[in-house]
């Protein structure tokens, strides 16, 4: 007895591999730079990849009620319901960053997010549990961290540099790989 290729992929699906990113020449090449210019403000940010990293500099001006500029992936479906955690080695100037996830396209929705520290040029690896992430809208927190179930709705990832620290920012990130 034969069985059909396609009922056998139905009766024992793969498990979806982990969303991850190893920055380099070619991964993060459909990342995009959004700055607060689309709401008047003055702010600049570029992306470059290296071999081994991509690396987002700028600068922040609170001209004109501005402050953030940001790197984020492409819209699309990105599937962490099997993720608990997420880790990714940075280095960093100019102040803190945000890792953020998105599950709207509206910004002034709510969104998850993640402090990242300063590093002062060093490279760090973290890993933190998603459950740890707070829940902001439009950079304020609101005092709820993430839920399990909100993994499954979520639609864009990125960076921010939004601490209202006026100048010149440096984030070179290596890699981003959500864990089981």
């Amino acid at each position: 007895m034969t069985i059909p290729v396609f009922l056998l992929a139905f009766l024992f699906p793969q498990a979806t591999p982990p969303l991850s990113y190893d920055f380099g020449a070619a991964a993060g090449s459909d990342w995009r730079v959004i700055v607060d210019g689309v709401m008047g403000g003055l702010s600049s940010g570029k992306v470059e990849l290296l071999d081994n990293s991509m690396v987002f500099t700028g600068s922040i001006s609170l001209d004109n009620n501005g402050g953030f500029s940001s790197l984020r992936a492409p819209f699309g479906k990105y599937d962490l319901t099997q993720s608990r955690s997420v880790e990714l080695r940075y280095r960093s100037t100019g102040g803190e960053f945000t890792f953020m996830m998105e599950k709207d396209r509206r910004f002034w929705i709510p969104y998850f997010a993640l402090s990242l520290p300063d590093t002062g040029a060093e490279w760090v690896t973290l890993q933190v549990d998603l459950d740890t992430f707070d829940i902001r809208r439009l950079g304020e927190k609101t005092g709820a961290t993430m839920e399990a179930k909100d993994l499954d709705d979520i639609i864009r990832i990125g960076f921010m540099k939004l601490d209202k620290k006026e100048g010149p920012f440096m984030l070179e990130v290596d890699y981003l790989t959500f864990m089981e």
